[in-house]
């Protein structure tokens, strides 16, 4: 008995240290992601995601992955992964992790022209709209609105929604968005 237990310790602990790297990671990405989305990305991609082993980190993944990937112009792809956050910050009451899931589920849909699911998911968003910190979202959100608006040709809603999009600029202290 004594045997297996001392092999059990070791694996114990192997185990969390790759979690605790994992993390770590995810963390540094993180912190990146505004400065230098492209390394921020790159760290994320080099994350095994078999590696992941609780899912609170998998859920932090995929928004992480989902913003990097956003910031650096890329697919917003497999939506798996925002799905997979998007029901864990559901079940936890997350709301602030919850609207930006809804966001970049709301930008994959932008970018695949389907305006529709796009704007369900933006408005979702406003649900959540006073448990967002910051005014960047928001204007982002407002952005693409407009866009959406522009894109089917409702020329009055589009010019509101970039009015509010600018507002919301002005206020983050990010007019060049």
């Amino acid at each position: 008995m004594n045997i297996n237990f001392q092999n059990i310790i070791p694996l114990i602990c192997l185990s969390l240290a790759s979690c605790s790297f994992v993390l770590n990671e995810m963390k540094t990405a993180e912190q990146l992601l505004e400065s230098r989305p492209d390394s921020a990305l790159s760290i994320l991609q080099n994350i095994k995601q078999q590696n992941i082993k609780f899912d609170s980190n998998r859920a932090l993944y995929g928004l992480l992955m989902f913003q990097a990937l956003d910031k650096n112009n890329k697919t917003l792809t497999p939506d798996s992964l925002i799905n997979f956050s998007i029901e864990y910050y559901q079940k936890r009451n997350y709301p602030e992790y919850l609207a930006k899931c809804y966001f970049y589920k709301g930008r994959m849909f932008m970018h695949l022209s389907k305006y529709e699911d796009a704007t369900l998911m933006y408005l979702k968003v406003l649900d959540y709209k006073s448990d967002v910190k910051g005014d960047l979202l928001l204007g982002k959100l407002y952005s693409d609105l407009g866009n959406i608006c522009y894109y089917q040709h409702e020329y009055e809603n589009a010019r509101d929604k970039f009015t509010q999009s600018a507002n919301y600029f002005n206020n983050s202290g990010k007019e060049t968005e």
